[in-house]
Protein backbone atom coordinates (compact mmCIF):
# COMPACT_ATOMS: atom_id res chain seq x y z
CA UNK A 1 0.00 0.00 0.00
CA UNK A 2 1.37 3.35 -1.08
CA UNK A 3 1.78 6.41 1.05
CA UNK A 4 -0.24 9.45 -0.58
CA UNK A 5 1.98 12.04 0.72
CA UNK A 6 5.40 10.30 1.12
CA UNK A 7 4.71 7.47 -1.64
CA UNK A 8 6.24 4.90 0.76
CA UNK A 9 5.52 1.49 0.77
CA UNK A 10 3.48 0.22 4.08
CA UNK A 11 1.70 -3.44 4.62
CA UNK A 12 -1.67 -3.44 3.77
CA UNK A 13 -4.48 -2.15 6.12
CA UNK A 14 -1.93 0.03 7.87
CA UNK A 15 -3.69 3.23 9.39
CA UNK A 16 -0.79 5.73 8.95
CA UNK A 17 2.39 6.06 7.10
CA UNK A 18 5.49 4.23 8.91
CA UNK A 19 8.11 6.44 7.04
CA UNK A 20 6.26 10.04 7.75
CA UNK A 21 3.65 8.87 10.11
CA UNK A 22 0.55 10.59 8.01
CA UNK A 23 -2.97 9.16 7.76
CA UNK A 24 -2.65 6.64 5.20
CA UNK A 25 -6.79 7.32 4.34
CA UNK A 26 -7.71 10.70 2.47
CA UNK A 27 -10.86 13.02 3.58
CA UNK A 28 -12.61 14.53 1.54
CA UNK A 29 -12.44 18.58 1.34
CA UNK A 30 -15.88 18.86 0.66
CA UNK A 31 -17.71 16.43 3.05
CA UNK A 32 -15.09 15.28 4.87
CA UNK A 33 -15.65 11.75 4.12
CA UNK A 34 -12.97 9.26 5.06
CA UNK A 35 -11.33 7.91 1.52
CA UNK A 36 -8.75 4.96 0.94
CA UNK A 37 -5.92 6.30 -0.16
CA UNK A 38 -6.12 5.42 -3.64
CA UNK A 39 -9.76 7.04 -4.23
CA UNK A 40 -9.52 9.58 -7.29
CA UNK A 41 -12.84 10.79 -6.58
CA UNK A 42 -14.73 11.13 -2.89
CA UNK A 43 -17.52 7.97 -2.46
CA UNK A 44 -19.93 10.24 -1.34
CA UNK A 45 -20.17 13.78 -2.69
CA UNK A 46 -18.16 12.64 -6.16
CA UNK A 47 -15.55 15.09 -5.36
CA UNK A 48 -12.45 14.89 -7.47
CA UNK A 49 -9.80 14.70 -5.48
CA UNK A 50 -5.92 16.34 -6.04
CA UNK A 51 -6.74 19.34 -7.93
CA UNK A 52 -6.34 21.79 -5.32
CA UNK A 53 -3.24 20.10 -4.22
CA UNK A 54 -0.28 22.04 -5.64
CA UNK A 55 3.29 20.45 -6.60
CA UNK A 56 5.68 21.77 -3.84
CA UNK A 57 8.41 22.00 -5.26
CA UNK A 58 6.43 24.18 -8.43
CA UNK A 59 5.47 26.16 -4.88
CA UNK A 60 8.99 26.70 -3.99
CA UNK A 61 9.94 27.53 -7.48
CA UNK A 62 7.28 30.27 -7.93
CA UNK A 63 8.84 32.19 -5.34
CA UNK A 64 12.00 33.35 -7.16
CA UNK A 65 11.21 32.35 -10.49
CA UNK A 66 7.94 34.12 -12.41
CA UNK A 67 5.52 31.58 -13.50
CA UNK A 68 5.41 32.91 -16.98
CA UNK A 69 8.97 32.11 -17.59
CA UNK A 70 8.11 28.60 -15.68
CA UNK A 71 6.03 27.68 -17.69
CA UNK A 72 8.21 28.19 -20.66
CA UNK A 73 11.03 26.27 -18.98
CA UNK A 74 8.45 23.64 -18.81
CA UNK A 75 7.30 23.84 -22.00
CA UNK A 76 11.10 23.34 -23.45
CA UNK A 77 11.44 20.35 -21.09
CA UNK A 78 8.99 18.97 -22.48
CA UNK A 79 9.51 19.52 -26.11
CA UNK A 80 13.05 18.49 -25.74
CA UNK A 81 13.69 21.58 -27.81
CA UNK A 82 15.06 25.09 -25.88
CA UNK A 83 12.60 27.80 -26.64
CA UNK A 84 12.93 31.98 -26.01
CA UNK A 85 13.53 34.80 -27.47
CA UNK A 86 16.48 36.60 -29.03
CA UNK A 87 18.08 40.04 -27.60
CA UNK A 88 20.53 42.66 -28.74
CA UNK A 89 23.07 43.03 -26.22
CA UNK A 90 25.78 45.16 -25.84
CA UNK A 91 29.21 44.19 -24.40
CA UNK A 92 31.92 46.09 -23.61
CA UNK A 93 35.45 44.08 -23.35
CA UNK A 94 38.98 45.61 -22.26
CA UNK A 95 42.58 44.24 -21.72
CA UNK A 96 43.82 44.87 -18.22
CA UNK A 97 47.25 44.03 -19.04
CA UNK A 98 49.83 46.46 -18.17
CA UNK A 99 46.83 47.93 -15.81
CA UNK A 100 49.85 48.68 -12.94
CA UNK A 101 51.23 51.07 -15.29
CA UNK A 102 48.51 52.53 -16.37
CA UNK A 103 47.62 53.33 -12.71
CA UNK A 104 50.90 54.68 -12.48
CA UNK A 105 49.94 57.11 -14.92
CA UNK A 106 46.69 57.60 -13.30
CA UNK A 107 47.69 58.42 -10.40
CA UNK A 108 50.57 61.29 -11.91
CA UNK A 109 48.07 62.74 -13.76
CA UNK A 110 45.91 63.22 -10.72
CA UNK A 111 48.96 64.86 -9.62
CA UNK A 112 49.20 67.52 -12.32
CA UNK A 113 45.39 67.91 -12.05
CA UNK A 114 45.66 68.69 -8.55
CA UNK A 115 49.04 70.77 -8.84
CA UNK A 116 47.10 73.19 -11.81
CA UNK A 117 44.18 73.53 -9.47
CA UNK A 118 46.13 74.50 -6.45
CA UNK A 119 47.92 76.71 -8.34
CA UNK A 120 44.54 78.33 -9.98
CA UNK A 121 43.33 79.44 -6.52
CA UNK A 122 46.37 80.67 -5.04
CA UNK A 123 46.71 84.71 -5.23
CA UNK A 124 49.52 84.72 -7.21
CA UNK A 125 47.75 82.98 -10.00
CA UNK A 126 44.71 85.14 -9.38
CA UNK A 127 46.18 88.37 -9.77
CA UNK A 128 48.25 87.72 -13.09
Amino acid sequence: MECPSCRGENPGGARFCMSCGKSMSATCPECATELPAEARFCLNCGHQLGQAQADPARARLEQYIPRELLTKLETARTSGEPQGERRVVTMLFCDVTGSTAAERLRSRARDVVRYIGDRAGSPEATAA
